[in-house]
């Protein structure tokens, strides 16, 4: 059953600020632009903003995307998450299709969460059981 709410990847959230400067469109546009159907876990907050502040004068950005995480809302690393995605791990590593951490993160996040990860990264998130996906980039 789809969720309501979406969980962004880094692919799409990356698509998302580049489209406010207006170089990438995405095909699911209106979907995002209502902020309250997207979220995006703290861990790929983290990656995304010691990447923009490692970069000098990217106070625009910075500023875009603080506006963005709070309009759409942040969700905590908690211990369910992490517990679940240490299952991840042990079932990936176990079938010999291991991917990222960050990519586990995401998908246990959307998990507990009960939401769709969106990426368009289809292949990664779908080794994840029962993890509905969503692809939002266009290509």
């Amino acid at each position: 059953m789809p969720s309501s709410k979406s969980l962004l990847d880094t692919t799409v959230l990356t698509a998302i600020m580049k489209e406010f400067a207006g170089v990438m469109p995405l095909k699911r546009a209106p979907t995002w632009r209502n902020t309250a159907s997207s979220a995006s876990p703290s861990s790929l907050v983290m990656k995304i903003l010691c990447g923009l502040k490692a970069k000098e004068g990217h106070v625009t950005q910075i500023a875009a995307f603080d506006h963005l995480c709070s309009a759409s809302g942040v969700l905590p690393l908690t211990d369910e998450i992490i517990v679940k995605a240490a299952n991840v791990y042990a079932g990936l590593k176990r079938s010999g299709e291991l991917i990222s951490d960050g990519d586990i993160l995401i998908g246990a996040t959307a998990l507990v969460h009960n939401l769709a990860a969106v990426t368009d990264k289809v292949g990664h998130p779908r080794r994840m059981a029962a993890l509905s996906v969503e692809k939002w980039l266009r290509g």
